[in-house]
Formats: structure tokens, sequence, C-alpha cells
């Protein structure tokens, strides 16, 4: 590998082989990182149905006992994650998952993400443009992602 590059410096040439795995690996990292924020995105949603639904009371359960014995969480964490898909929308997760952002710095920038969030949606088409997967929704006046999919 050393030999296809040419220069001038023996220990430059070593090093580049290196750094571009770095980087590989990095992009490896930041690909994951996407995925699983969709994915976080997906399971908040899921999680959203079953308490909005109701669908736990099939269960002779309660919302705190389903938080704890089938999400293994609190119910506290459930609902503030809940909060979060409400409040910010699916790209929350994925840019948190991208960048370990505080809820609070996502505040900040939290108008900017709708807007690419709604561009993305128009140019990627996710999960195959089904509606009820759909991480990207248009956005309002407020920069607020809609329930309309599309």
């Amino acid at each position: 590998m050393n030999d296809i590059i040419k220069t001038e410096d023996r220990a430059q040439a070593a090093v580049e082989p290196a750094a571009f795995k770095v980087g590989q690996w990095l992009g490896r990292r930041e690909a994951f990182a996407v995925i699983a924020g969709g994915c976080s995105a997906a399971e908040i949603e899921s999680v959203r149905k079953i308490r909005d639904e109701k669908l736990y009371e099939e269960l002779n359960c309660t919302w705190g006992r389903i938080c704890t014995q089938y999400l293994h969480a609190s119910r506290r964490s459930v609902d503030r994650e809940l909060s979060y898909l409400r409040k910010y929308g699916p790209a929350f997760f994925t840019v948190r998952q991208l960048t370990h952002i505080t809820v609070k710095e996502y505040q900040s920038i939290a108008a900017h993400i709708a807007r690419i969030d709604h561009g993305a949606r128009r140019e990627c088409g996710w999960l195959g443009g089904r509606p009820e997967f759909s991480m990207w929704r248009p956005i309002d006046g407020r920069g607020r992602g809609t329930s309309e999919a599309g």
C-alpha cells in the first residue's frame, strides 16, 4: 500500500493508510449512529402507540407496569422519551445519537433541524415512504413536524 503513495517522506507514507482506516471506521460509526437514531425513534413511536391506544389494558396492566415489566424502564424515563418525540419529533433521536447532544442544546437548534428534515424526507423517502414508519414529517408554520406523513 505504501508503494502506491507518491511522497518524498516515508514517515508520511506510513501514516496515510492508518489515517484512512481511522476515517473509514469513523464513517462506519456515523452510519451506525444514523441507523440507531432512526431505530430509537421508531421504537419510541411504537411505545407511543401502545400508550395512546391503551393497548396495555388488554393485558390487565397499568401503564407503569408495562414500562417496568415489559419495557424494562421506569415510567418516568419512558414518559420523558415520549415527551421528546412529541416535542421535537423523530429527528431528535438521530441527532442525539450522532452528536450526544443534550436536550437543552437540541432546543437551541430544533427549528433548523425541522427544516433540514423536511428537505431530507423529500429526497430520500424514509423507509419506502410508508406513513406509519415515516421519520420525516412536513413542518408547520412554527418549524415543528406535523402528523401528516407523505
